[in-house]
């Protein structure tokens, strides 16, 4: 997760997935400072300077990944991916519930 841009919509994504994903478990969040030329915008919601498409990002992402690993493409308001990597079964169970609660009007599991 990037650290910028706190208190926008996909906040209350990231956090309530790892709410849904986390009780009684030790989950390991990425988070990263982008470098300071990726920290322009102009405040309009279109920071993120993409060169391509966000799906075709998300399978490059995902073939990078190690092992067993899926994502979660949030695309209600702006487009989010939450990746998880290399989920027990219960972590599994608690990703389709939380897909399955309010996930898929907004966004979509994708299983690597």
């Amino acid at each position: 997760m990037q650290d910028r841009y706190v208190g926008d919509i996909g906040d209350f994504v990231k956090y309530g997935l790892l709410r849904a994903l986390g009780k009684g478990k030790r989950l390991g969040v990425a988070w990263y400072l982008p470098a300071a030329a990726d920290l322009t915008g102009s405040g309009d919601g279109r920071h993120n300077g993409r060169s391509e498409p966000h799906r075709k990002e998300i399978q490059k992402w995902m073939n990078r990944l190690p092992s067993t690993v899926h994502a979660y493409y949030w695309r209600r308001y702006s487009n989010r991916t939450f990746f998880v990597i290399n989920p027990d079964s219960e972590i599994e169970r608690r990703l389709d519930k939380f897909v399955g609660c309010w996930g898929r009007r907004c966004g979509e599991l994708i299983r690597g």
